[in-house]
């Protein structure tokens, strides 16, 4: 443990459990279309699960390296990637739950009219029906 060039036994891991989601999720973009559902669906639960275990390895990475008065940077760097990929995995699963369970909204609600909107409307095509004969009635006198 006293060797300077001993590096931080928990980055390596950290770093590659954050990376396994994108790379899976380049091969699924790459390659979706011909695989078949089981692997596609071992690849998404291995793409889901895997950022919790970069967000472990970088936790305990940090800790070494402080122990160690190393640099934080890598496990940091590592932190926030598996964070951001913890946010997708608990976030993504339930919105697209909620887009498949919400049927869109394509209702027409009818249009009812009370007595006195028909009143009115009644009223006012007599008017312009009246305006429109008496302009007929004086073009053709001219």
């Amino acid at each position: 443990m006293n060797n300077e060039k001993e590096k931080n036994p928990f980055f390596l891991p950290a770093l590659i459990a954050a990376l396994i989601p994108l790379v899976i999720l380049v091969i699924l973009n790459i390659a979706g279309g011909n695989m078949n559902a089981l692997m596609i669906k071992l690849l998404v639960c291995l793409m889901m699960v895997t950022p919790f275990a970069a967000l472990i390895f970088s936790i305990a990475g940090s800790v070494a390296a402080l122990k160690r008065q190393k640099r934080l940077i890598g496990c940091a760097i590592c932190f926030i990637i598996s964070l951001l990929e913890v946010l997708f995995a608990l976030c993504v699963p339930t919105y697209l739950q909620k887009a498949k369970t919400t049927p869109p909204d394509y209702t027409i609600a009818p249009h009812t009219l009370s007595s006195e909107q028909i009143a009115e409307r009644e009223s006012i095509n007599e008017i312009i029906n009246h305006t429109l004969k008496s302009n007929t009635v004086t073009e053709a006198s001219k």
